[in-house]
């Protein structure tokens, strides 16, 4: 699932674009457990935007998901993973 770290969700978040404006990764897990009821969803931000700031607020994001949820039987996991695009060879 992309949050606004990407830049393409980026973009069609801004209210220029009708947009709602941003959506952290805090948004998409809210999403993924009370929205969609999901067991288990991937943060798959663009990894070509990254930075060493971004990634560790997305790491940060991702533990603070998977705390909320039981230890003995967590109702979300939330795994930590981005996409990554190779143009040419």
């Amino acid at each position: 699932m992309h949050s606004t770290y990407s830049t393409d969700a980026f973009l069609w978040s801004l209210p220029i674009l009708n947009g709602e404006g941003p959506h952290p990764i805090s948004d998409a897990c809210d999403y993924a457990r009370f929205c969609s009821a999901l067991d288990f969803w991937v943060t798959t931000d663009h990894a070509e935007a990254s930075s060493p700031r971004k990634w560790k607020e997305i790491k940060e994001s991702v533990r603070q998901c998977n705390a909320v949820a039981n230890e003995e039987d967590p109702d979300l996991v939330t795994f930590l993973g981005y996409e990554w695009t190779q143009v040419g060879l």
